[in-house]
């Protein structure tokens, strides 16, 4: 592709030497050469601050910051701060790029005025020694009606991924609008939260079918532990945190109004791992249950803002699982008619 843009590959590294040669090495052998490679070494307690340093020698690409340990997102925060590059695209430490990763999103972003370039993975189980790769349609979205629909229908609606390593970021939209990665100690799934706060400064997305990331699922990763229970505290506090951004950064209008539509989906995201007669017990071990019943009444009682965001057919259905996720299949017809008693009163 030329000399082209330069793009900013920032990759967290912690206590990951026995898998950080390869992985760095597939950033290195991109065909497209045009990077600014960050390692931010986060307190590695192993040797992998030394072989970055080594890695730096040789190329003259790398950049590396030493720091205290302070957690992922602080460590892609650091690699933030300090990118140059016109496009940013986050990278795991313990994963390997395919080679032709930043050649293929970035020619996506030459060829259109999209605002964010999203691409299928693979999942490699260590354990296991099996392959799957995801199969996330492919599209280009663009907002419609209110401008919610690429926040709740695409992104939340699990069509574009919820990670970062599969997406390739505008650096300008990111820097304007002062876009971050949440400290770990307050939230879970930093990614879920970054990607709500860009996304809601996104007027077209692509995603494209090229599987472009091998994720490695390692034993005794943390992710791989978070899919089996229900981290209902946790992501209402991604709730929160996406509430306090959009009332920071003056984007109080439609989105704000459809919080509840986002904070639901949230919630059914994790309620979803379990069966609907665990649910009630999981609820009772919210925190802050005030917050929860509130933004639970707010989502199933505003229909409209359901339409909104999905449709009209699509949005009924959604609609309809929120309630029955809250309410269960008995109680759902009683708030139905709670509802039309509203409409009937005004």
């Amino acid at each position: 592709m030329g000399e082209g843009p330069l793009i900013s590959v920032i990759v967290p590294i912690y206590n990951v030497e026995k898998y950080i040669y390869k992985s760095i090495e597939s950033v290195r052998n991109q065909t497209y050469q045009n990077l600014e490679i960050i390692l931010v070494d986060d307190g590695s307690q192993d040797n992998c601050g030394r072989i970055a340093d080594e890695f730096a020698q040789k190329d003259k690409r790398i950049k590396v910051i030493h720091k205290e340990n302070g957690g992922l997102s602080d460590a892609r925060n650091a690699g933030l701060r300090i990118a140059s590059g016109l496009y940013i695209y986050f990278f795991d430490s313990d994963d390997l790029m395919t080679s032709n990763l930043i050649e293929t999103a970035l020619s996506v972003y030459m060829r259109t005025d999209t605002d964010l370039v999203c691409f299928n993975y693979t999942v490699y189980d260590e354990i296991t020694g099996r392959e799957k790769k995801t199969s996330f349609p492919v599209q280009s979205c663009k907002i419609r009606g209110r401008k919610t629909n690429l926040v709740t229908a695409e992104y939340l609606g699990y069509r574009l991924g919820y990670c970062v390593w599969n997406k390739l970021y505008r650096a300008d939209i990111i820097k304007k609008n002062r876009i971050f990665f949440v400290d770990n100690s307050q939230i879970f799934a930093e990614d879920i939260c970054f990607n709500l706060y860009y996304i809601s400064f996104c007027k077209r997305i692509e995603m494209i079918q090229e599987c472009l990331y091998n994720y490695l699922n390692r034993e005794n990763s943390i992710m791989g532990k978070s899919k089996k229970e229900p981290r209902l505290n946790q992501f209402i506090m991604i709730s929160k945190c996406y509430e306090e951004f959009l009332e920071e950064r003056g984007k109080s209008g439609i989105l704000t109004q459809c919080r509840g539509v986002v904070f639901s989906i949230l919630m059914r995201l994790q309620l979803g791992k379990v069966g609907r007669l665990e649910r009630e017990q999981w609820i009772e071990q919210i925190e802050d249950k005030a917050y929860f019943y509130r933004n639970s009444d707010e989502a199933v009682s505003q229909i409209s803002n359901w339409l909104h965001s999905f449709g009209l057919f699509k949005g009924l259905k959604e609609w309809l699982k929120a309630i029955e996720y809250y309410y269960g299949k008995k109680l759902w017809i009683c708030f139905i008619k709670r509802i039309i008693f509203r409409l009937k009163q005004k």
